[in-house]
């Protein structure tokens, strides 16, 4: 606890704010109807997507817009929000009644905002985390006083002074969000546009993919067989390692069994290019490690005068959509369509060109690399416009900031 300055008090939650536990309808219906009010979850309050709605209203806790919330069970307990509509409160959520008419409900959000962890951190419960009621009650808050009484103007004034520093705050973070947007959209309009004069350019062609590697596909081990994940000694690829360029680990591996028996011993080795073929196409990763992977990823071996950094590249620029069958449920690319992929290569006196490969896999790695260094920089400036919201709720409720 801080020095407060002058008319200003530590006040305890209990004393000002009791709460009201949401409660989940019987029947609940997916679409709404004029009967119907929506059922308001800790999801919705943080996405404002509406998934449930019930026509119940008795013994329920209803909120109207403007009324205060809080997540009372869940990973998230202590998060506060504004309700913006009239709803039906969820089980997992408590309404907040101010018990106190000079107590602004504004200043209090931003108060349990500010608050936030120390009621997360100090749950009780062994498998779902809930507020501690002992934490909540106890909390001491900061409140202007005056008159013996809490200064409502003073409240209104703070309020006013964080909502327009926060609204300047907002806008700097959704520029923000739009510059690291076009800033992917660059990469890929670059990686698109060299590619694209392949259907121009005379010293190019476009060659059927199995004319150019040869390509392995890859095998889940039975997760049945316990004996086949139990004890790993051999990475194993899924989609979800193929993060960046390079794999340098694996989120399972497997054991000597499963690599005898499901994949006779043969290993993927270290320097092989991956691309998925399933679900997420098109996503490439080399390998810089020896593996195994799952039977969404082929390992691809290029042939004499191709390049596997060309590759890397090129593959990620195709527009597989006009591969996919759309009656077929589920992406994917079968062994046919992978073996007709046409690849567009630069040629020269009649044979690919490696040396302009070489040119356009350079120049792709480091355009990659500036412009993850870019997206790093103006995350991290989106970090700091964050944090700075922190930094004006710690100078309001220290009486700093009017």
């Amino acid at each position: 606890m801080y020095e407060l300055p002058e008319g200003w008090k530590w006040v305890k939650l209990k004393e000002i704010i009791k709460t009201e536990k949401g409660k989940k309808p019987k029947n609940l219906i997916k679409e709404k109807n004029n009967n119907a009010l929506p059922y308001l979850t800790a999801d919705y309050f943080r996405t404002g997507i509406l998934k449930q709605y019930s026509e119940e209203n008795e013994k329920l806790r209803i909120v109207k817009p403007g009324d205060l919330v809080l997540i009372w069970d869940g990973s998230k307990a202590g998060d506060i929000f504004i309700s913006d509509i009239e709803g039906i409160l969820a089980s997992t959520m408590v309404k907040l009644i101010i018990k106190n008419k000079e107590v602004h409900p504004k200043f209090i959000y931003f108060v349990i905002k500010h608050y936030f962890p120390i009621l997360n951190k100090n749950t009780t419960g062994a498998g779902i985390p809930h507020v501690s009621k002992e934490v909540f009650n106890n909390l001491l808050i900061p409140i202007p006083f005056k008159d013996g009484k809490p200064d409502l103007e003073k409240q209104k004034q703070i309020v006013e002074k964080i909502e327009k520093i926060f609204n300047e705050i907002d806008k700097a973070i959704k520029l923000r969000e739009k510059a690291i947007n076009e800033t992917k959209e660059l990469f890929n309009a670059v990686l698109n546009k060299i590619f694209k004069e392949a259907e121009e350019g005379e010293r190019w062609k476009w060659v059927k993919f199995e004319n150019i590697v040869d390509f392995k596909m890859g095998k889940t081990p039975k997760r049945s067989e316990k004996r086949y994940w139990e004890n790993g000694v051999y990475h194993w690829v899924s989609i979800g390692d193929m993060q960046d360029k390079y794999i340098n680990t694996t989120k399972e591996k497997i054991s000597e069994e499963a690599f005898r028996e499901v994949f006779k011993g043969k290993i993927v080795p270290k320097g092989t290019l991956l691309m998925s073929f399933k679900l997420t196409i098109g996503r490439t990763a080399i390998l810089n490690i020896d593996a195994v992977h799952n039977e969404a990823i082929i390992s691809i071996y290029p042939k004499e005068e191709i390049l596997r950094d060309y590759l890397y590249w090129v593959l990620q620029s195709i527009d597989y959509k006009k591969y996919i069958n759309p009656a077929i449920k589920g992406h994917t690319l079968n062994k046919e369509i992978l073996k007709n992929l046409l690849i567009p290569i630069p040629y020269k006196d009649n044979k690919p060109d490696i040396e302009k490969q070489k040119q356009i896999a350079n120049y792709l790695d480091n355009l990659s690399e500036k412009i993850k260094q870019l997206e790093q920089l103006q995350e991290k400036q989106l970090n700091l416009f964050k944090e700075l919201k922190e930094s004006i709720l710690n100078k309001a409720f220290e009486g700093e900031l009017i």
